[in-house]
């Protein structure tokens, strides 16, 4: 079964002017998140580095070490960004305002990263949980807890960003990714509101029913797409009300 590799060698010579951003450009963007950019020199945090830049300063540095990106995400992690660098479809776009937090008395893990696709627009894409203990305490949270202090940091980074980039917002996620994004594009002001033209929830799981039956969830819930895959136990978890893809995995 192919998949999002097979993708790049298919179509990573078509820049976005000659093969339009979809949806699995999203969710290659959103796999991104899940890198430690702490790994490379220019720190993302207050600099930027384009997708090429990024790549080859993780090889230089770590060419003889075999990173490991944890339990939850695969080694080929890596692998993606240095395919990617190479790609004339993914290379040039630029990545900035990288956040990492993990904060064990707010019972947070949250980390985002903003990236410039050059037709004008800017990716955000939220991490998904990782292997921290804070992590899944507080997932475990969102069944019976909201919002969430991850659900809040991505509203207010999302609304730093908007204040610091002008143009339009696509915006995504995996897992619980997927769901921060889901809730920061739908709480958020109605003037950046107007701005965000896609979500893409990545297999994250859904809101309690007064969340998703708030008014404001309502304004921006056609420009949701939720993705799952055949056999999801994540992304079918509480409730949903945007259209979503069942994906053959």
């Amino acid at each position: 079964m192919a998949n999002i590799f097979d993708y790049i060698d298919w179509r990573g010579d078509l820049d976005l002017t000659q093969d339009p951003f979809n949806e699995v450009d999203s969710l290659i963007l959103s796999t991104v998140s899940y890198i430690d950019f702490e790994l490379i020199e220019t720190d993302l945090k207050t600099e930027k580095a384009t997708i090429r830049e990024a790549g080859e300063q993780f090889n230089r540095l770590h060419a003889d070490e075999k990173i490991k990106a944890g339990r939850l995400v695969p080694d080929s992690i890596f692998r993606l960004l240095d395919v990617m660098s190479r790609t004339p479809r993914f290379r040039d776009m630029i990545l900035s305002d990288y956040v990492n937090q993990i904060d064990e008395e707010e019972e947070k893990q949250f980390s985002a990263i903003t990236i410039n696709l050059g037709d004008g627009s800017y990716y955000i894409a939220y991490r998904g949980t990782d292997d921290t203990i804070v992590g899944w305490k507080e997932d475990f949270n969102m069944s019976f807890k909201a919002p969430v202090p991850s659900q809040l940091q991505a509203l207010d980074y999302l609304e730093m960003i908007a204040k610091k980039k002008r143009g339009k917002f696509r915006i995504g996620g995996h897992s619980k990714g997927g769901n921060v994004a889901v809730y920061a594009a739908a709480f958020i002001g109605s003037e950046i509101q107007k701005r965000i033209m896609q979500v893409h929830n990545f297999d994250g799981p859904g809101f309690n029913e007064a969340t998703i039956s708030s008014p404001d969830f309502g304004k921006v819930d056609m420009r949701v797409r939720t993705f799952v895959p055949q056999c999801s136990m994540v992304g079918i978890l509480m409730w949903h009300r945007e259209p979503f893809t069942i994906v053959r995995s």
